[in-house]
């Protein structure tokens, strides 16, 4: 900061045009031109034997046009080949291809075990297993090294002079906004999401700020926000939400009423008077507080979905949000999940099963270049199963045969595309939700944690059944879950089983 005093502008385009200067020193740049017609696998000499072809077609020649086309054919083979081994070779570079999960058989026994061990001891026999590892300067290291004494050191002149002005430089804070389109084929402006994207400085220090950030707010925060959370995410909030919806419904007397509020630019929007209050209130850092100030009447779309199976009670009133009646949907896409009024999950399958015959096609094309049935199984479970099994600890228990059938239908076709048997949507679900399980136990933060901590059997280590009287709550997560912990533990104890009560 002394050559430019306090200048936070001009020390900022001095720091960033050394670091683009850097950058174009170091990063090769290389232009490529692509057009929608090019195949992956046309290389110069294909397109030089498909000239010497449209000439010999031109001459009219029938023994140049027959020795033309074998050319072309033998080339264009060759030339598959070749680009079959680049694409083989990039999936074989991939760090992290022999990255395999445990299973959750093993988990599940280690788990117990894990229970009558000292935490302690096996961390001193993993550290001694260990040899000497070479000192690397991996991107973790060097963040803890920045992470440290943000607030003094001449090692972090920019943010520091930033945090200490409670200014955010205008070069950072300058992004650029790329349309993402909503739909696959978009006809109007609101069918795009505009994302805006920083620079890498910019990210970088949003990173080291937040780690300041996230100490002083952690007591005020909810114990059921779910995003931004260290061993939660999208499947959790589905699952404490519909675990709520089924406990109410198995009493028989009540009727389920969600209402889903989507605020139309939410953090573009937020007015930074009454962010400040609020973050004043919390026990922030002042300086803190006025560089997050300086970062840059909402709208909202409002569904109601009504869930009641009893037959002779009446709908209920309407729900009125500023004068305005709020719209009743039989079905909503909830953390992109479909959710509907019957839980039967017939919407979401449906959605599911047209998402991903499209991505099927790109598993036959690439299948068409003879790739090796290893890196078909990877690119499978990344683009593939990524999409099939998205959320099923959810719906996986709960969803009906005929819709099992189908989507068991689309993965034996991906198998035989494949060429090796995949593991069938049970199999994948019952892993995902002994997993999920466990990961819950492990969390005593997780909301369903205390639901699951008050089922522990005081003769063994089992869980026990809690009481339902419908099959829904029977086949929801928790009843299945710890109905698969059971069934994976070995060793004795009596445990308690529930009946559903007719």
């Amino acid at each position: 900061m002394n050559p430019h005093g306090e200048d936070i502008e001009g020390m900022t385009h001095c720091l960033t045009d050394y670091l683009n200067i850097c950058t174009d020193v170091v990063s090769p740049v290389k232009t490529v031109r692509c057009y929608p017609n090019n195949k992956p696998w046309v290389t110069r000499e294909v397109k030089t034997v498909l000239n010497k072809k449209k000439a010999a077609f031109r001459s009219r020649y029938r023994e140049a046009m027959k020795a033309a086309q074998q050319e072309v054919k033998h080339c264009v083979k060759e030339a598959k080949d070749s680009y079959r081994r680049k694409v083989e070779q990039k999936l074989r570079e991939n760090p992290h291809e022999g990255k395999q999960h445990e299973g959750s058989q093993g988990r599940c026994e280690d788990h117990h075990r894990s229970q009558h061990k000292d935490q302690s001891r096996r961390e001193g026999q993993w550290r001694g297993s260990q040899g000497r590892k070479p000192r690397t300067a991996t991107g973790r290291k060097v963040e803890q090294k920045l992470r440290e004494n943000p607030y003094e050191g001449k090692q972090h002149e920019g943010s520091q002079g930033s945090l200490q002005i409670g200014r955010v430089p205008t070069l950072w804070k300058t992004s650029r906004i790329v349309p993402v389109p909503k739909k696959n084929r978009p006809s109007e402006l609101n069918d795009f999401r505009p994302v805006a994207l920083t620079s890498h400085l910019m990210k970088t220090l949003e990173r080291l700020f937040l780690s300041l950030l996230r100490p002083q707010v952690q007591h005020a925060q909810d114990r059921l926000q779910f995003a931004y959370q260290p061993g939660v995410g999208v499947e959790d909030a589905i699952l404490y939400l519909l675990h709520r919806a089924h406990s109410h419904l198995d009493k028989g007397s009540g009727t389920v009423r969600i209402l889903f509020l989507d605020f139309s630019s939410a953090f573009n929007t937020i007015q930074p008077t009454l962010l400040r209050d609020k973050l004043s209130r919390m026990g922030v850092d002042p300086q803190l507080m006025d560089w997050i100030s300086d970062l840059p009447h909402w709208q909202t779309t409002t569904k109601e979905l009504v869930i009641d199976f009893g037959r002779s009670r009446p709908r209920p009133r309407p729900v009125l949000l500023e004068g305005a009646e709020v719209e009743a949907v039989d079905s909503y896409r909830y953390l992109g999940l479909w959710i509907d009024n019957k839980l039967d999950w017939t919407t979401h399958t449906s959605h599911l099963y047209g998402k991903t015959q499209s991505r099927m096609y790109f598993l036959r094309r690439l299948r068409s270049f003879n790739i090796c049935s290893k890196l078909l199984q990877m690119f499978y479970q990344s683009v593939v199963a990524s999409v099939l099994f998205y959320t099923v600890v959810c719906w996986g228990g709960s969803i009906s045969k005929k819709d099992t059938s189908r989507l068991d239908k689309l993965i034996r076709r991906a198998g035989s595309v494949v060429g090796m048997k995949l593991d069938s949507l049970v199999t994948v679900a019952e892993s995902r939700t002994l997993d999920k399980l466990l990961d819950i136990m492990d969390n005593a933060s997780h909301p369903l944690h205390t639901v699951i901590s008050n089922q522990r059997s005081l003769f063994s280590e089992r869980l026990l059944l809690p009481k339902c009287r419908t099959n829904r709550l029977k086949n929801s997560f928790v009843h299945h879950a710890i109905t698969l912990y059971n069934s994976s533990h070995k060793g004795g104890g009596g445990h308690r089983s529930s009946s559903v009560i007719p």
